[in-house]
């Protein structure tokens, strides 16, 4: 596992534990900086792990229960290099 930074720093994302999730080499390679709900629906992450890595990233006090199983799902990481990448200059240039 490595760690992902869940929403970029091109999207206002920093290194604070809220914004800091387990992500496998081939995810977060996948991912880089592209928006991570866009990136987790067109490499087919299930709905109900995006809606919880969301709820996570969004409520601090926010956790998973110690039962929680995540579904083992095959990615397609090729339809997340199709996920557009943010300009680094900012919107708009």
């Amino acid at each position: 596992m490595q760690i992902d930074h869940f929403e970029p720093f091109v999207l206002g994302g920093d290194s604070s534990a809220r914004n800091l999730l387990p992500a496998c080499p081939e995810c977060n390679n996948s991912k880089q900086d592209r928006d991570p709900v866009l990136w987790m629906r067109a490499v087919g992450v299930p709905v109900d792990v995006v809606s919880l890595l969301v709820a996570i990233h969004s409520h601090s006090a926010w956790r998973v229960s110690r039962d929680y199983v995540a579904p083992v799902t095959a990615l397609d990481y090729a339809a997340g290099a199709l996920v557009p990448r943010p300009d680094p200059r900012g919107p708009g240039l």
